[in-house]
């Protein structure tokens, strides 16, 4: 049970945070005269890193573990938001579209799941999957809100980097995952 919890708020948050990047277009166009064109390139950059380096982050985590894996990418995610709350150009915003499509790669569906799958008994495997793919949703419906409120009463920079700390927490939850697989029986 608590593999599951930290798995599926791990997701919750990257995926919470990652479905709320359009709430600072807005502010980020009006205040810094970032053209909303370089903006949704920067997310569409992300995207096809997100995709693009899948595999790889995949086979890293064969390779290695999952929790090095996650502990990178969370790092390479709160390093995009923070990098996004700098940015005054296309060019700062699409480097961190390219740290957000890392960290989106490591600490969402393709890791996660493979620590769930490993993790749980035959019997189990389905529900465990789809308990913690749900818990994805339900980031959004939390962040999006929080996200909004941040922007509203500190600003769309203090909002990028509460969630640049919020990414830290992903990186937290990561070192209990091994010593929970291991007792579970997974590799």
């Amino acid at each position: 049970m608590l593999l599951l919890v930290l798995c599926g708020t791990i997701i919750s948050i990257c995926m919470g945070m990652r479905q709320s990047l359009g709430l600072f277009m807005r502010p980020m166009t009006l205040d810094v005269g970032i053209s909303a064109a370089s903006f949704g390139f920067a997310i569409a950059l992300q995207n096809m890193v997100w995709g693009l380096s899948q595999p790889f982050i995949g086979a890293l985590a064969d390779r290695y573990g999952s929790r090095p894996v996650l502990i990178g990418t969370s790092i390479s995610f709160a390093a995009g938001l923070a990098v996004m709350s700098v940015s005054t150009g296309p060019l700062l915003l699409d480097v961190a579209g390219f740290l957000l499509g890392l960290g989106t790669a490591g600490t969402s569906f393709g890791v996660l799941m493979g620590v769930v799958t490993r993790a749980s008994p035959p019997e189990r495997r389905s529900q465990n999957v789809g308990i913690v793919a749900a818990c994805g949703s339900l980031g959004t419906m939390v962040l999006a809100p929080v996200g909004q409120a941040l922007i509203d009463g500190r600003g769309w920079q203090a909002a990028l980097l509460v969630f640049a700390g919020i990414a830290c927490a992903m990186l937290l939850l990561s070192f209990p995952l091994r010593g929970l697989a291991r007792r579970m029986g997974a590799a």
